[in-house]
């Protein structure tokens, strides 16, 4: 297996978007805790994402639980994770919080 790098991006709620910047393509995986034990012993493992090609590359957090982000080091890969929380629901557009009266 290539050498990766792993992001402990921690408890992540469903519906929260992981989204991945990189310098070139490469594989990237969001993954449980328990699969990513089971990848690190060389056992069978689930995870999602895939081969890379796009930038910004963005996950759907499937479920809430701990997860990581591992990305495989190509070269001299530059690379960034950050996580967006779920979307609001969206309410009444006209709310004016200004504060005047």
């Amino acid at each position: 297996m290539a050498q990766y790098i792993i992001y402990d991006i921690g408890m992540v709620r469903q519906d929260s978007t992981v989204e991945v910047r990189l310098s070139a393509a490469t594989n990237v995986r969001l993954i449980d805790k328990v699969n990513m034990d089971l990848m690190k012993s060389g056992q069978q493992y689930r995870c999602y994402g895939g081969f890379v090609t796009t930038n910004p590359y963005t996950l759907p957090v499937p479920e809430t639980r701990h997860w990581f982000v591992t990305i495989d080091l190509v070269g001299t890969l530059r690379h960034s994770v950050m996580v967006h929380p779920p979307k609001l629901p969206e309410g009444p557009s006209s709310l004016d919080f200004s504060g005047e009266g």
